[in-house]
């Protein structure tokens, strides 16, 4: 498998989103977006809602955002 110019759009449009100010989370959700309703076009829009749906329930990946929600609320208090 090569990886051509095409394929490395959104990792390009990650970095300029961020550095645009947008939010890390906001930027990798739109490049991801933009990947596979623009250049993986086999896939349907309302797969990758299910699938991120579907992340939420596991156990080991709702670590992360409770981890860094505790250091926000750390950080308040």
């Amino acid at each position: 498998m090569t990886l051509s110019f095409v394929n490395l759009i959104p990792v390009f449009l990650v970095f300029i989103l961020y550095f645009a100010g947008m939010p890390i989370v906001y930027a990798l959700f739109g490049s991801t977006f933009f990947y596979f309703y623009f250049i993986n076009t086999g896939v349907q829009p309302w797969t990758i809602l299910q699938k991120v749906m579907n992340s939420t329930q596991s156990f080991s990946m709702l670590a992360i955002p409770f981890f860094v929600m505790s250091g926000s609320v750390m950080n308040y208090c």
